[in-house]
């Protein structure tokens, strides 16, 4: 199959000619049959292609509020983009070897980070959440060593484009001409509608504000929000440190390299605001300073839109008054929060109506949200039964069958499976679980 290099014929700059290494036992251990059949790629294509040169994207980065003039795909490449009906998406392979951009690293990915990317990815892909996706997984016949010895992984993902926040950040450096390169490439794969640079970062700002809305609502804690790790299409991407609260909690960090909490699920909102202000900030010789004073504040209006929105739909009361809205959500959270409430778990009981399992504090609460006639049926479609919980996802690392199971469930998570086999994916975490702690796969 042939693959286009539009971005690297477009931004040359940003893209340095790279191959993945060739290793000594290629094993595929997941193929995503659906995904590909969309793309009409088989599993012949993924090999061939990863045999063939690709590109190893530089981007920059804000990475814990400090930044990093040179990052880039320290273990990745971009083998190109496939056309289909829904534009150009781009295939990558991550775990591939050193690049020019490894900073020292070894370019490799081990197992177990893969295993949670696939995981991840399916799940926010099937409760609707913009992201990556894994089209193929495979063991390396390597053993890599991080906190311990582990198997070598290599994952082939989609996405819209790896066009980052970081990429901006990079590309301005190197001078207005390169700049306008890269925003008018941006605006013609992405934002065809956007009249201007200015109305194109409106568009982003709303698909960043529509993301961390739903991260928010399903308890998703990205981890390691930096500027690098936002991707201006507007899907999710990178999942080392994430994973899902236990119950909700503003202050929940998993990573073990976030001592200050700096991007806490409740901080989550902030600091994508904070990396759209950088990219903004980028826009100044095209846009104007003017307009950029203005522009770092959009997206704190646009989140509370659509936070509200997608709460009021949790709730199934967006045929409610707005002040009644603000209301019943805010007093929902706030008892969450009290009361340790596990909110994937809290809404779909919601949803089925199954008002005992809410604690004596819920009760005025229930009478007021019954009140006003909830849409049930509404709930039900986007409220899940199954997320990849955390002490399951500690199990399903080493065990395949579990692994297995898991992403069973999390690939249709609206449908509640019947047997005593699926029971435990929907079970709350055990009181004496934990501390839970991730790490990044690097």
């Amino acid at each position: 199959m042939m693959l286009q290099h539009s971005y690297a014929a477009a931004i040359p700059t940003a893209a340095v000619a790279w191959q993945a290494d060739q290793f000594p036992d290629l094993t595929q251990v997941f193929f995503n049959d659906s995904l590909a059949t969309q793309l009409a790629i088989t599993n012949k294509d993924i090999e061939t292609l990863l045999q063939q040169p690709g590109f190893a994207l530089g981007y920059a980065g804000d990475q814990f509020g400090n930044y990093v003039p040179q990052l880039g795909d320290g273990r990745a490449i971009l083998l190109g983009e496939c056309q289909t009906s829904n534009g150009l998406i781009d295939l990558h392979a991550k775990g591939s070897g050193r690049t020019p951009f490894s900073r020292g690293g070894d370019g490799k990915a081990p197992a177990q980070a893969m295993l949670k990317e696939v995981l991840y990815s399916e799940a926010l892909f099937h409760l609707h959440v913009p992201t990556t996706r894994v089209l193929a997984m495979y063991h390396t016949g390597e053993t890599i060593l991080r906190q311990h010895p582990e198997p070598g992984a290599l994952v082939v993902r989609t996405a819209a484009s790896h066009i980052r926040v970081g990429t901006f950040q990079y590309v301005s450096a190197q001078g207005e001409q390169q700049l306008q390169a890269l925003a008018e490439y941006v605006r013609n794969r992405h934002f065809p509608d956007a009249a201007t640079y200015a109305d194109m970062f409106i568009e982003i700002v709303q698909r960043q504000a529509s993301l961390v809305a739903k991260w928010m609502r399903l308890g998703f804690v990205h981890g390691v929000l930096n500027s690098d790790n936002t991707l201006v299409s507007g899907e999710s991407i990178d999942y080392g440190p994430c994973a899902f609260t236990d119950w909700y909690d503003p202050h929940a960090v998993f990573s073990s390299i976030d001592y200050i909490g700096r991007y806490a699920f409740g901080r989550q909102p902030e600091m994508v605001g904070w990396n759209l202000a950088r990219l903004a900030q980028t826009l100044i010789p095209l846009c104007g300073s003017a307009w950029v004073q203005e522009a770092i504040h959009l997206f704190a209006a646009a989140y509370r839109d659509a936070f509200t929105q997608e709460f009021a739909t949790a709730l199934g009361i967006t045929h409610v008054d707005q002040g009644i809205q603000a209301e019943l959500i805010a007093d929902c959270l706030a008892l969450l929060t009290l009361t340790h409430g596990d909110s994937v778990q809290s809404l779909r009981a919601l949803s089925e109506q199954n008002y005992e399992y809410f604690p004596s504090q819920w009760q005025p609460w229930l009478q007021r949200w019954r009140f006003v006639s909830p849409d049930f049926a509404l709930m039900c479609r986007i409220n899940p039964v199954y997320i990849p919980r955390n002490h399951i996802v500690s199990q399903a690392m080493h065990d395949a069958t579990v692994w297995e199971d898991l992403l069973t469930v999390v690939q249709n998570p609206y449908t509640r499976k019947t047997g005593k086999r699926w029971e435990k994916f929907e079970q709350p975490t055990p009181a004496e679980f934990g501390p839970y702690t991730t790490v990044c796969g690097t």
